[in-house]
C-alpha cells in the first residue's frame, strides 16, 4: 500500500508540474524535468517488485505503467524478470508477445514467445487464441503490402527487429519450467518447425508461402483441439476469432476446417447440451459467413485500425440476395433442429432469438422483399406455438407474440404456463410477474380484439395474484407476495388478509436470500403506507429489517 501511495504522489506531482507549465506557457524545461517523474515512478515500481516478487498483479501494473508512459527502454528487463518468476502466467506471455509485435515490429520474437508459452502453459486456450490472432494479423498486413508494392519492394520489406527486443534464450522453456517429465513432443512441434523455416512473405504468390497461406493458424487450431478438453466453447472461440477478420481465402479455409472439426465433435460421445450448441453453430453458419463479409466491407471503408474488433449497426446491414438467403438458411436450419427435438430448450431459444433479432432489421428496410418479412413472421408465430415447460422460453414466446401484436395470444400463453398441469417447471415467478404486468397494462388500454376475459379489474388482478402466491411455497414467489400485499393495501382489504400474507411469507425459507429480500421490501412497503402502524408495530418492523 505504501508503494502505491508513493507512486500516486509522484504521478500527481508530475501532473501538477505539467499544468503549471501549460499555464506559464512553457513547452519544456529540459529533459530531466520532463522525464524525471516517470523515472522516479519506474524506480519505485522496481523496488516494489523486488520486494514482492510473487505478486503478479504488481508486475502487471508495472508493465501497464511502462507501456502507457512510453518507457520502452525498461520493458525488456521487466518482461524478462517477470516471465522468469512467473512462467506459468499466460497473461505475461501474451503481453510480451503483443509488445514485441506492436512496438518492436518483431514478428519472429512474438512467435517464439507464444510458442514457448504453449510449451509451458500447455492447456491455455487464451494463448492458443492469441497465437492464432497474431498470425492472422500478420497475414492481413502482409497481404495489404503485397497488393500495393512491386516484387522488388516486397523483397526489401523485411523490418529489422528493435534493439530492445527480449533475449528469448534467457526466458523459461518447457524443459526448465514445466514440472512434467513427459517424453512425447508437444502438440505445437509442427508449427514450431514451420515458422522457423518459412520465408516470411518474401514473394507475392500467397499460395506458395505457408505463412501467408494460413498454415500456422490452421496448425495452431488443430493443436488446440488435440491438447485441450473437447468442448463447444473451444471450437466457438476459434470460429468467432476467424469471423472477426475480413473474409479471404485464408479465413474461408480456416472456417471450413473449424466447422468440419465441429461436425466430428457432434458425432462423438458428448453431452446433450454440448451437442445442441454445436448443431446451432453449424445451422447458423451461412449467416456467420455473410456477417464476416459485411465486416470485411466495413473494414475497407473504415478509418479505424484493422486490428480493432469491428461490429455492425442495423443501418449497416446490407439486405442483398446473399444476406436474405443466409437468414433463410439459418432459420430453416434451426427450425429443423426444433422439429427434430422440440423438448430441447436450447433450440427453441436460439430460434426465438434469431427471429427477434432479424425481424426488426428487415422492418427497418422498406425496400426489402415483403415475402421474406412475412416468412420471418410466420416462423416466429410457429416458434411461439411450441409447447415448453421452461419459463424462460415461455417469456421469450410471449415477447415474440407481442412483437407480432398478438396480445390475446400472449396473455393466453402466460395463463396456460401459470395454471394447472401445463404450468412451467422453471422461472414460475417471472412468468407470473409478466402475466400480471401485461394484465395491468392492458386493463384500460384500447387493444383491438382483446377478449373480455383478459380485461380484468383491480380486484380480479389481486385475486389472481393471491392465487399465484398460494400456488407454491417456493422462495422464488416471495417477491410476488410483496406485490399481493401492495395490491391489498391499495384496495383497502381487511387487515387480517394483509397480516396473513405477511405472516405466511415470513415462514418461507427463513435463512434464504429471498427471505432477506422479502423482509427488506416488506419493511419499505409498510413504512411508506399510512396503514403500517395498524398492521405491525414500529418495533416489529425494525425487527423485520
Amino acid at each position: 500500500v505504501d508503494y502505491f501511495r508513493y507512486i500516486q504522489y509522484e504521478l500527481q506531482l508530475d501532473l501538477l508540474r505539467r499544468k503549471r507549465m501549460k499555464k506559464m506557457g512553457l513547452k519544456t524545461i529540459g529533459r530531466a524535468g520532463d522525464f524525471g517523474g516517470v523515472k522516479r515512478v519506474n524506480l519505485i515500481f522496481k523496488r516494489a517488485v523486488k520486494k514482492y516478487r510473487g505478486d503478479v498483479r504488481l508486475w502487471l501494473q508495472y508493465i501497464d505503467f511502462a507501456l502507457s508512459s512510453g518507457s520502452s527502454t525498461v520493458m525488456k528487463a521487466i518482461f524478462a524478470e517477470a516471465l522468469a518468476l512467473h512462467p506459468h502466467h499466460e497473461g505475461l506471455w501474451i503481453l510480451a508477445a503483443s509488445w514485441e509485435y506492436e512496438s518492436n515490429h518483431n514478428i519472429n520474437a512474438a512467435r517464439i514467445l507464444l510458442q514457448r508459452a504453449l510449451r509451458i502453459c500447455t492447456d491455455s486456450l487464451p494463448v492458443f487464441l492469441e497465437y492464432t490472432k497474431l498470425e492472422l494479423i500478420y497475414i492481413q498486413r502482409m497481404r495489404e503490402r503485397l497488393s500495393l508494392r512491386t516484387d522488388a519492394e516486397v523483397e526489401r520489406d523485411v523490418p529489422a527487429p528493435a534493439e530492445n527486443s527480449l533475449d528469448v534464450s534467457q526466458l523459461p522453456s518447457s524443459s526448465s519450467s514445466s514440472s512434467s517429465s513427459t517424453t512425447t513432443a508437444p502438440p505445437t512441434e509442427s508449427f514450431l518447425k514451420l515458422s522457423a523455416t518459412s520465408g516470411g512473405g518474401g514473394g507475392k504468390d500467397v499460395s506458395e508461402d505457408p505463412l501467408l497461406r494460413g498454415d500456422i493458424p490452421s496448425l495452431v487450431y488443430k493443436a488446440a483441439v488435440e491438447a485441450l478438453p473437447a468442448t463447444v466453447s473451444l471450437h466457438a472461440s476459434f470460429i468467432t476469432l476467424f469471423n472477426s477478420f475480413p473474409s479471404s481465402s485464408t479465413t474461408k479455409r480456416l472456417l471450413e476446417e473449424a466447422y468440419e472439426s465441429l461436425s466430428v465433435f457432434v458425432e462423438g460421445n458428448v453431452g446433450e447440451g454440448e451437442i445442441a450448441q454445436a448443431k446451432l453453430l453449424i445451422a447458423t453458419r451461412a449467416l456467420d459467413k455473410v456477417h464476416s463479409t459485411l465486416l470485411h466491407d466495413k473494414a475497407n471503408d473504415s478509418s479505424e485500425s484493422q486490428d480493432d474488433t469491428l461490429t455492425l449497426t442495423p443501418e449497416e446491414v446490407s439486405f442483398d440476395a446473399d444476406y436474405v438467403r443466409a437468414v433463410e438458411v439459418a432459420v430453416e436450419g434451426v427450425e429443423a433442429l426444433v422439429k427434430s427435438s422440440p423438448s430441447t430448450s436450447a433450440y427453441i431459444t436460439a430460434l426465438l432469438n434469431l427471429l427477434q433479432e432479424q425481424l426488426p432489421l428487415f422492418s427497418l428496410d422498406h425496400n426489402v422483399n415483403e415475402e421474406m418479412k412475412k416468412g420471418l413472421e410466420s416462423s416466429l408465430l410457429r416458434a411461439c406455438s411450441v409447447a415448453s415447460t421452461d419459463g424462460v422460453v415461455v417469456l421469450q414466446q410471449s415477447a415474440g407474440l407481442l412483437t407480432l401484436k398478438k396480445v390475446a395470444d400472449a396473455l393466453a400463453l402466460l395463463a396456460n404456463a401459470t395454471t394447472g398441469s401445463s404450468s412451467v417447471a422453471s422461472s414460475l415467478e417471472s412468468v407470473w410477474l409478466q402475466r400480471l404486468k401485461l394484465l395491468k397494462i392492458f386493463q384500460k388500454a384500447s387493444v383491438k380484439d382483446l377478449p373480455a376475459k383478459h380485461r380484468l379489474t383491480d380486484d380480479k388482478i389481486h385475486t389472481l395474484t393471491l392465487k399465484a402466491v398460494s400456488s407454491s411455497s417456493s422462495p422464488a414467489l416471495l417477491s410476488l407476495r410483496v406485490t399481493a400485499i401492495s395490491q391489498a393495501i391499495e384496495l383497502n382489504q381487511n387487515e387480517s388478509e394483509i397480516f396473513s400474507l405477511v405472516s405466511q411469507g415470513l415462514l418461507i425459507a427463513p435463512k434464504s436470500s429471498e427471505q432477506l429480500a422479502f423482509r427488506e421490501n416488506l419493511v419499505e412497503l409498510l413504512l411508506s403506507s399510512s396503514s403500517a402502524s395498524k398492521l405491525l408495530p414500529v418495533e416489529a418492523l425494525r425487527r423485520l429489517y
